[in-house]
């Protein structure tokens, strides 16, 4: 199952992402930079590192994600240019996917909450918002 792009691919960076068995937010809130792992956490991918083409999860699920086409870089998807830069995958809008081979109902059961948080610098994006997916 695709996990960045399914029909429509996407062009930009990517930093972290997170899938969580919960509701992780109820009102507005300013996003983690990094994400942790708890036990609401299905899939966590911190996107750090470097080289490859394998994202580990970092949930102790094995849902590691394969990169094809995507290439690395560490201009990060952040809510504040003066942020420390970090490794990030870039996408080119044309071919290019992450994917797990994981079953979404792995992910998500029906009927019940879920989260899905990622750090996503679009191309030509210009404000801080178009960072945040």
């Amino acid at each position: 199952m695709p996990i960045i792009a399914t029909t429509y691919y996407l062009a930009g960076s990517m930093g972290s992402a997170r899938i969580s068995k919960s509701v992780r937010y109820t009102s507005n809130f300013t996003p983690a930079v990094t994400y942790a792992n708890d036990s609401d956490t299905k899939g966590l991918w911190n996107v750090d590192e470097g080289t490859g083409t394998v994202l580990n999860d970092l949930s102790g699920n094995d849902y590691d994600i394969t990169i094809s086409g995507a290439t690395w870089g560490s201009d990060s998807p952040s809510l504040n240019s003066s942020e420390t830069t970090a490794d990030i995958l870039t996408f080119d809008g044309v071919d290019d996917y992450a994917m797990t081979s994981v079953n979404s109902s792995s992910f998500f059961e029906s009927n019940t909450p879920f989260t899905v948080e990622i750090w996503y610098k679009t191309t030509n994006g210009t404000h801080a918002e178009d960072n945040v997916m």
